[in-house]
């Protein structure tokens, strides 16, 4: 790996990263017993599936289609939508757009 920690990977890449059409959010995880970059996608026809590069700062990257991420209420139900649904014209509508640490 590189000399930068992979929190500072992410921090230096997540806002290019959630820029990309399709990309829903952003955490770092560990795939194979090795801390990588996940970057959730809508889908994977979405262009960030296509162009994301498989290292970020000698970290591995993995692209995981998870479709729309929207909020959840406290009692566990699903919230009303306020806007139309998602149709792939780029990131869903949500307040907060990075997800936290998956390791």
């Amino acid at each position: 790996m590189g000399s930068k920690l992979i929190a500072e990977v992410l921090a230096a890449h997540n806002e290019s990263l959630l820029a990309l059409p399709g990309v829903v959010g952003t955490a770092i995880g560990i795939r194979d017993g090795v801390r990588c970059i996940r970057v959730f996608a809508v889908s994977s026809g979405t262009i960030a599936a296509a162009v994301i590069s498989d290292r970020l700062d000698g970290y591995p990257v993995v692209v995981e289609i998870t479709g729309p991420i929207r909020p959840r209420l406290a009692d566990g139900s699903a919230e009303s939508p306020t806007e139309p649904p998602f149709h792939d014209a780029g990131p869903p509508p949500c307040t907060s757009r990075r997800l936290g640490s998956l390791s």
